[in-house]
C-alpha cells in the first residue's frame, strides 16, 4: 500500500502534466493488481510470491511498449515509477516478517471485526 500511496501522491502532484500523471496513476493501479493475482484459481499463481510479482510486472510491459512506440524512448515517469515498483519488491519480504509489521497487521485487521 505504501508503493501505491507514493505513486498516487506523485501522480496527484503532477496532475498538471497529463502524460506523467496518467503513467503514474497506471503504475499505482498495477501495484494493486498483486492482491488480485494471488486470488486467481490457477495453481501456478499460488505456488509462490514471486509468481504473483512477475505476473504483475507483465502489466507494465504494454506501458513500456507504448512509450517506445509513441515517444521513441521511455517516458521518465514510466522509468522511475517502474523502477520504484521493482525496487520495492524486496522490501515487501523484508518487512512482512518483522514483529512490528505483524503487530500492525493484527491491529489493523482487528478494526474490521
Amino acid at each position: 500500500m505504501v508503493v501505491f500511496g507514493v505513486l498516487a501522491l506523485c501522480a496527484i502532484a503532477r496532475r498538471g502534466v497529463p502524460q506523467t500523471h496518467k503513467r503514474l496513476m497506471l503504475l499505482a493501479t498495477i501495484v494493486l493488481l498483486e492482491a488480485v493475482i494471488v486470488r486467481w484459481p490457477i495453481a501456478f499463481v499460488t505456488s509462490g510470491p514471486d509468481v504473483a510479482f512477475m505476473l504483475k510486472m507483465v502489466f507494465i510491459v504494454p506501458l513500456v511498449g507504448w512509450d517506445f512506440r509513441t515517444l521513441g524512448r521511455l517516458h521518465p515517469a514510466t522509468l522511475w515509477g517502474g523502477l520504484f515498483v521493482i525496487a520495492a519488491w524486496p522490501a515487501y519480504y523484508a518487512i512482512s516478517a518483522t514483529d512490528g509489521w505483524l503487530a500492525f497487521a493484527r491491529w489493523s485487521t482487528g478494526l474490521l471485526a
